[in-house]
């Protein structure tokens, strides 16, 4: 009895089959590369297992084993590339796929070329002859690759080594044909395309030519020999001269094997004779015949040199005088007629016949005759040299020209005058020499034409609008300037008076701008009027670009007050504008007085504090300002002695906290407001010291002492005159009456006085002080 196992259909005896190459690399012919089959089994390990390699779903390979199979291929050939993948068959017949490997072999030998000494031309018989086989190898094996290189000629191998090169020292008839050369190594090979060798019969024999060709060779010229070999190549060509046994006088090598030359850059006599060439090439050299010989014959040019000289030789301006000479050195004589020609820019400007030289004078050279000269000479014989050339530049005589109108081109008041002046810039190399005639145009039509630059308009009419230009000439040199709009303004014009400050307050020490101004007009002088427009003006000065003028008082007083008018005028004679609309300017005093008062008193303790006050009285017409404008910031200064103590907007007192000697003096006190200040009168500060005080009251007791007797004395002398002009009986009663009641003024100077109120007062140097004393 039989026990049979059943096995569920998604259950494998072999769940997975891999395939590894090695390398894994780019392969090149030659390499070794191992395949690798690989299953993984979940049942016992002794199961057997068939495996199979395939390349290109083709089997390679074929083995029994358990868990994997190898196939090895120890050198690759192209044939070996492919699609390479494997299968794995169990017992029971289930068979399961690898993935697929590309397998990629490059050629070892990616390029050979055979090379052949002449490059496949021809080559002579009994001639030396070289191959030499070019195998390029891959990069990958480049340096370790042993080669084997066969020569081959009509397919057939003739030569095998591990040298490139086959060599033939003396070439047969025989040697004719087709060679190719194979590489190799291993089982790769590379071939060669095919190399003919065609064998030459004959020892070529070069053509030797001369440039000229034919005809007379003169000194100074150029000679070019030529020597040429038809379809041969790798040549080097040798030079004779004289005798070809001789050594030779050059050698160079040809350009592709077709020519060479040999160049005698500036013939003379001594390169006359005969000539011969041939070539050679390879080791030892295989000479070519000799050339046929060629004769050389080299005479004294007729005509050695040609030179053209023009003068002048500095810058030409328009008008200037150009003599052009073309002169040739002779080598015979007599000197033969030659034919001289006399070229512009390549173009023929002159001809003539002639023995040793030519010339030609343009009388007034313009701007067409700019330009680069040259001439050439010519014998009998047809031989002709030519000079080197001339560059022949001409500057313009005119700059520039600028028409220039009286206005600078802006309106014009209709019947008022009008001068064009036309003005020419003449180059500075004929600035002093050059008469010029001046044309003006209107429309591109003349009007005049004259020596004077200016073109004179009394007075415009409505006719006279348009564009104006004009022209400058001198002989045929001519310069145009720009046109130039003359338009008309049908009305006087008024020019408007505006001040700054607009509006509000004028003060005395403000400063003050009139500014009057035209619109669109230039050239004007500015006329100030005050008070009456018909006066002479009080200022007069010019615009800046039509933009109006200025009329500035510097520090306004009260005499400015008044009336002003502006107008404006320009031309000779004057063209007045109208008057402007009069303005009036009225300028008041900011500070009517300004007072400085001490508090406690003047004469002061020591250590005893005091404060100054600096009292501002404004204007009615400043306190009868709105309150919005009314807004005076003044600023108060405190002086003593002429030098400053402090300022301040915010206070009008100034205090000091202790009296010293020091701060004795004469005080000062300012209010100013923008330019406008007034100053107080000054107010003398003292120290009250006791020595002084009783000395003061003794010098007054002893003055009045003084007084007394003086005036008790005066009057004892009086009565006495008066009893004694009685008792003459003349007449002066009522004079006596009147001396005795008036007051009787006493002037001191310097003298300390106690006042009622107990203060000191002292009178200034130079001043006085007076009180009445009355009759007792």
């Amino acid at each position: 009895m039989s026990l049979e196992v059943h096995l569920p259909t998604d259950v494998w005896l072999i769940p997975e089959v891999i395939l590894i190459a090695t390398p894994t690399h780019l392969l090149v012919e030659g390499d070794a590369l191992n395949l690798t089959c690989i299953d993984t089994v979940i049942e016992s390990p002794n199961s057997t297992l068939v495996y199979t390699i395939l390349r290109d779903n083709h089997t390679v390979s074929r083995s029994t084993g358990s868990r994997s199979f190898s196939f090895f291929i120890p050198s690759v050939a192209k044939s070996d590339a492919g699609w390479y993948n494997c299968s794995v068959t169990d017992p029971l017949r289930l068979q399961r796929y690898s993935g697929g490997i590309q397998v990629t072999v490059e050629d070892l030998f990616q390029k050979v070329v055979l090379m052949s000494t002449h490059e496949g031309a021809l080559v002579m018989e009994k001639e030396s002859q070289t191959l030499r086989c070019m195998a390029f190898i891959h990069k990958l094996r480049a340096a370790r690759t042993n080669v084997t290189y066969v020569f081959l000629k009509a397919g057939q191998p003739i030569a095998s080594s591990s040298s490139p090169v086959f060599h033939i020292a003396s070439t047969e008839r025989s040697d004719a044909g087709s060679y190719s050369c194979m590489a190799r190594s291993g089982t790769a090979v590379g071939h060669s395309p095919e190399v003919h060798l065609e064998l030459y019969e004959h020892i070529p024999k070069p053509t030797l030519t001369a440039m000229p060709p034919s005809g007379r060779v003169y000194t100074e010229d150029q000679i070019v020999l030529k020597c040429k070999l038809d379809a041969f190549v790798g040549w080097t060509y040798y030079w004779y001269k004289d005798r070809k046994e001789a050594y030779p006088v050059e050698q160079n090598w040809g350009s592709k094997g077709v020519r060479a030359k040999y160049i005698i850059w500036r013939a003379s006599l001594e390169h006359t004779g005969w000539y011969w060439c041939r070539a050679g090439r390879g080791s030892p050299i295989f000479y070519t015949d000799y050339s046929e010989p060629l004769f050389i014959n080299v005479t004294a040019k007729l005509i050695s040199e040609v030179i053209l000289i023009a003068t002048p030789t500095h810058l030409l301006v328009e008008g200037d005088a150009l003599n052009v000479t073309c002169a040739a050195t002779i080598t015979e004589s007599p000197t033969p007629t030659l034919d001289y020609i006399i070229l512009k820019d390549n173009h023929m400007l002159f001809r003539s016949t002639g023995s040793r030289s030519f010339s030609v004078i343009i009388p007034t050279v313009a701007e067409r005759d700019a330009g680069w000269y040259n001439c050439s000479v010519t014998d009998l014989l047809g031989f002709q040299r030519c000079s080197e050339g001339i560059q022949v530049t001409v500057e313009d005589l005119f700059q520039k020209v600028v028409l220039m109108s009286t206005h600078g081109g802006a309106l014009v008041m209709e019947k008022e005058s009008q001068t064009l002046r036309c003005v020419a810039f003449v180059h500075k190399l004929r600035a002093a020499r050059t008469n010029v005639t001046y044309v003006f145009l209107k429309a591109g039509q003349p009007i005049a034409s004259s020596s004077s630059p200016v073109f004179h308009i009394a007075s415009t009419e409505r006719s006279d609008a348009g564009s104006y230009s004009c022209m400058a000439r001198s002989g045929t040199a001519v310069g145009h300037s720009p046109e130039v709009r003359l338009e008309l303004y049908e009305y006087i014009p008024k020019p408007t008076l505006t001040a700054k400050p607009l509006s509000g307050r004028v003060y005395t020490e403000d400063q003050i701008v009139l500014k009057c101004k035209l619109d669109a007009f230039v050239g004007w002088k500015y006329y100030w009027y005050k008070d009456r427009k018909e006066a002479y003006p009080v200022e007069q000065n010019w615009g800046s670009r039509g933009d109006g003028a200025k009329y500035i008082i510097w520090r306004a007083s009260l005499k400015h007050t008044g009336w002003y008018w502006c107008r404006a005028g320009r031309g000779s004679p004057i063209f007045y504008t109208d008057y402007s609309e009069p303005l009036f300017i009225n300028i008041t005093e900011l500070f009517t007085s300004v007072g400085l008062t001490v508090s406690p008193g003047t004469v002061l303790r020591e250590g005893q504090p005091f404060h100054l006050t600096c009292e501002a009285q404004l204007s009615k017409r400043q306190k009868a300002l709105p309150p919005t404008t009314a807004t005076v910031r003044i600023l108060f200064t405190f002086w003593r002695n002429g030098e400053p103590l402090g300022s301040s907007l915010d206070s009008a007192t100034y205090s000091i906290s202790e009296m010293l000697s020091c701060h004795a003096g004469r005080y000062v006190c300012s209010a100013s407001s923008g330019r406008a200040e007034k100053r107080s009168r000054e107010v003398l500060i003292t120290l009250d010291d006791p020595k002084v005080t009783l000395t003061a009251v003794l010098g007054a007791v002893l003055l009045i002492v003084m007084v007394t007797v003086a005036l008790v004395t005066k009057i004892l002398c009086v009565r006495g005159c008066t009893a004694q002009r009685h008792r003459a009986g003349s007449p002066g009663g009522a004079t006596l009456q009147a001396e005795l009641t008036e007051s009787v003024d006493v002037r001191l100077t310097s003298i300390p006085f106690t006042a009622a109120g107990g203060g000191i007062s002292t009178v200034s140097p130079g001043g006085s002080s007076s009180f009445p004393l009355q009759r007792v």
